[in-house]
């Protein structure tokens, strides 16, 4: 089993598994070339496979097409990849990213930044 099996099994064995640990088995999938610049790989990775759900979702509402949730599921799954790349190479890491904060938003789901809460 090659070590993005182990890690991709890992993480379906379900719940429980916190960010960190989502994290840390995420960046043991990196390569040595996107370990040269997570910052950037994982910046452009976010917007390469958010664009991609958002076409996704664009065939479907716009073009009559049927929505792929098995596509959309896989892009997601990425997407989670390069916010572990991102969050790593930016600092905080993964879970201080994912906090919400509701003091200064009146609202759940605004990550920690900034005195309006914005990202």
């Amino acid at each position: 089993m090659t070590k993005e099996e182990q890690v991709i099994e890992t993480i379906r064995k379900g719940p429980g598994m916190s960010p960190n640990e989502y994290q840390r088995l995420a960046l043991r999938t990196a390569s040595e070339e996107s370990m040269k610049d997570p910052l950037l790989n994982g910046l452009l990775g976010l917007g390469g496979k958010t664009g991609e759900c958002q076409d996704l979702y664009k065939k479907h509402r716009f073009q009559g097409h049927e929505l792929d949730k098995a596509k959309m599921a896989k892009e997601l799954g990425d997407v989670s990849w390069y916010l572990a790349l991102t969050a790593y190479a930016s600092g905080p890491g993964i879970r201080t990213a994912l906090t919400p904060t509701t003091a200064s938003t009146g609202g759940p789901g605004i990550f920690r930044s900034g005195s309006h809460g914005r990202p």
